[in-house]
């Protein structure tokens, strides 16, 4: 589909107090620059920041997580798993999504955990890195955590992702993809992890028609020449079935990045799949939702919670 050539181009060129019990979590060298200004997301809050859940590339990744003031029910608190966005080879965990702040405020006040999380980036050389680690990565930090569910308070069997452009890509690869085929720490490899449900925003959702060296990016995503079975393996359309958590597609539909026709063809095969699928494709909006309109982004935040809410809130 030539509709994905320019959105991946264009994606470069926009990218660039834990309360329970005791655990001996290892801190992240990069909570020294958060303390400098870099994690004003978490700032205030009952979190507990840099929790490394592994070394790889002699980089060490973390998440943060913060808590509600609320003391957490026995099987722990239902969990918000963060991604940030970047086009797979830049962004932070620090900087959240637009108002997110605002976000993680909101899910502790219901009784949610939130994480933000780390990965690594593809890379040209040193080393060199293709896109798959940044799946490898984000579903090695869920294993952690479930891994370690109890000592975080987080209940394993309540767990939503959120993620928007290349974190709504990763978004959908969690909660779709088969975990067997992004293996990574081996200390983790044993661990499954189950979505609950998945938002994600303005992600991509299928590779492989792009041609031409012009599009420098994916030679960094998928090598050089293309690795077209990691293109396959990449794209979340190929892992469409029945057997799939609850998703909220959210896509604008003047998104100059990352073309709405993508989301429009996920929905409609998981539809015909009859998986559960939602989407909201706000008028007038663009990758980041500026200028949204029917809904705007109030209303579209209101969505966006009541969905978490009702698949990770308590049953009635």
């Amino acid at each position: 589909m030539n509709i994905f050539k320019a959105a991946i181009f264009l994606l470069c060129l926009s990218a660039f107090g834990y309360a329970g019990e005791k655990f001996d979590f290892k801190p992240c060298p990069q909570e020294l620059s958060w303390r400098f200004g870099r994690g004003q997301i978490f700032e205030n809050l009952n979190s507990k920041v840099g929790v490394v859940y592994k070394e790889a590339d002699n980089e060490k990744l973390c998440f943060d997580i913060s808590y509600p003031k609320s003391a957490a029910p026995e099987s722990g608190y239902p969990l918000l798993f963060y991604i940030h966005g970047g086009a797979w080879v830049g962004g932070e965990r620090f900087s959240g999504y637009g108002y997110f702040n605002d976000e993680i405020r909101y899910y502790n006040q219901k009784g949610f955990a939130v994480a933000s999380v780390d990965y690594r980036f593809a890379r040209f050389e040193n080393p060199k890195r293709t896109m798959d680690c940044c799946v490898v990565d984000c579903m090695d930090a869920l294993r952690f955590i479930v891994k370690n569910a109890k000592p975080l308070n987080v209940n394993p069997e309540k767990i939503g992702v959120y993620g928007h452009s290349a974190g709504g890509h990763l978004a959908f690869m969690l909660a779709m993809a088969d975990q067997n085929l992004f293996l990574g720490d081996e200390s983790l490899q044993g661990v499954k992890y189950k979505v609950s449900c998945a938002v994600p925003q303005s992600g991509p959702v299928l590779f492989g028609d792009e041609k031409g060296s012009e599009y420098g990016l994916y030679f960094v995503l998928f090598g050089k020449p293309y690795d077209r079975a990691l293109m396959k393996k990449l794209s979340p359309i190929n892992y469409v079935k029945k057997d799939l958590p609850p998703m909220l597609i959210l896509h604008g539909k003047k998104d100059e990045l990352v073309p709405i026709e993508g989301a429009e063809l996920i929905k409609s095969r998981l539809e015909a799949a009859g998986a559960p699928v939602e989407a909201v494709f706000a008028e007038n909006a663009r990758h980041s939702f500026e200028d949204a309109k029917e809904p705007n982004n109030d209303r579209l935040a209101d969505i966006r919670r009541a969905f978490f809410v009702k698949h990770l809130g308590k049953k009635d």
